[in-house]
């Protein structure tokens, strides 16, 4: 059907081109016109049987020709600097990602995220704990890992007519997976029978499921900044060296990945801020 449109617009086009402008759509029929105005990015036209309408806008990209109506033609060729632009933006699909303050929670963290599908990104972390300053001044080491489903909540455009969408650009709400395991070496405790200092070693783990909100800033298409809160539930699972009349994982609260806060309040929450640096 759009075929025999665009036969019939070529047959009668010589009948109506002495007196009016034509533009030809890429992938649709000519447009027999009034052109008003030809911009940098789009092109102002009003039909050619209703002069006296709306100012119709197209986007320049989008025609490969125009005759005018005093029978001179030319062809719209493509901006290259906008196409190599546009290339460069799109093909930037993934990155690698540290965190900023990591150090001063004693770890060090690396994530890495890929694109997947529009709007859709996938996230990875792990941490190495045991690095940096402790608060606690106690021997502490251990590990963490993160996974998570990004999904952009709305688009982030590159200048010229809002055409290039950046995939790792915007806000975004990501369901996350945290699995935290948390080794404290010779940690003090007093026996009141027999009366006297014993030390101990705990092992813990801990698994919590957050929902993340956040948003990624890109940085000259060569790094990105990316801050974010969550909110979730998990649990905790303690092993103690020896028999401890009381449970560690009730007071621990700093998991390095997320803190929780207890049993009976089972609340996770988590926060970051990571600089990370664009990969193809």
């Amino acid at each position: 059907m759009k075929k025999s449109w665009y036969l019939i617009a070529l047959f009668f086009l010589p009948f109506v081109s002495h007196a009016q402008d034509t533009l030809f759509v890429k992938k649709k029929a000519p447009v027999i016109c009034k052109i008003v105005e030809i911009g940098i990015d789009e092109i102002k036209y009003k039909a050619w049987d209703n002069l006296e309408g709306p100012v119709i806008v197209v986007l320049k990209r989008d025609v490969y020709k125009i005759s005018y109506q005093n029978g001179k033609s030319e062809f719209v060729e493509p901006d290259e600097l906008d196409i190599n632009k546009e290339a460069e933006i799109l093909d930037k699909k993934s990155v690698l990602k540290f965190g900023v303050f990591a150090l001063l929670n004693n770890h060090f963290s690396v994530g890495y995220e890929r694109v997947i599908d529009v709007g859709k990104n996938i996230e990875a972390k792990i941490a190495y704990i045991g690095i940096g300053s402790s608060s606690s001044g106690i021997d502490v080491s251990g590990f963490y890992s993160k996974f998570g489903f990004k999904f952009l909540l709305g688009n982030d455009y590159y200048v010229k007519g809002m055409k290039y969408i950046h995939p790792l650009k915007g806000r975004y709400i990501k369901p996350e997976l945290i699995y935290s395991f948390v080794f404290e070496k010779n940690k003090g405790y007093y026996s009141a029978y027999p009366s006297q200092q014993m030390y101990y070693d705990i092992n813990s783990s801990a698994f919590a499921f957050n929902l993340v909100y956040g948003r990624q800033f890109i940085l000259g298409n060569i790094m990105t900044l990316d801050y974010s809160v969550g909110v979730g539930y998990g649990f905790t699972l303690s092993k103690t060296s020896i028999n401890v009349n009381s449970n560690w994982s009730d007071y621990r609260t700093n998991y390095y990945s997320h803190y929780y806060f207890n049993r009976e309040f089972p609340l996770t929450v988590t926060a970051g801020l990571n600089i990370g640096f664009i990969l193809k």
